[in-house]
């Protein structure tokens, strides 16, 4: 009776976070060195549970910062920042490490075209935490569409895109 009784699990009851808030909250930590006053974003690219890489929104090493010299707008779009996607994806290549499987812990909403980038580079989820209309408008209508009637839920070349508030 007693080996029975050390067999059975005991149940968790500690308060720590989920995978999905830990990493999130390190991408929330990334966005503190955006260098654009108009988003603070940040990007956690992980797989199997480890840090391959982070970016934050800013200007190209040793150029100008938003926060300095203001904003370079094209289209009522900032265009002196890389977008925290694009940044994180970058410093994986730079240091060599790849990025097929891992999942993408974005503070907002991601525009379309690093949507695509990160699909492109092998990132198999996209989650984000917070909503970010502007970037939304960059999306196509009818993936917008399925987007908001899907519980913020989408699929792109068969990749899961989803607001993950947790």
């Amino acid at each position: 009776m007693e080996q029975n009784q050390a067999n059975q699990q005991t149940p968790r009851t500690d308060a720590r976070k989920s995978w999905d808030r830990y990493f999130f909250d390190i991408a929330i930590l990334a966005s503190e060195r955006a260098t654009c006053d108009r988003l603070h974003a940040g990007c956690v690219l992980v797989r199997n549970r480890q840090i391959i890489s982070t970016g934050y929104n800013g200007s190209l090493s040793g150029e100008a910062h938003c926060d300095n010299a203001g904003h370079l707008l094209l289209d009522n779009h900032c265009i002196r920042t890389i977008h925290a996607e694009i940044n994180a994806i970058a410093s994986a290549a730079r240091n060599g490490s790849y990025t097929q499987g891992c999942t993408a812990y974005v503070t907002h909403y991601s525009c379309y075209s690093c949507i695509k980038a990160m699909i492109a580079a092998g990132i198999n989820r996209i989650l984000f935490d917070k909503t970010y209309t502007s970037a939304l408008k960059t999306w196509p209508i009818g993936m917008k569409k399925e987007f908001l009637e899907n519980i913020n839920t989408v699929y792109l070349a068969g990749v899961p895109i989803k607001l993950l508030q947790v």
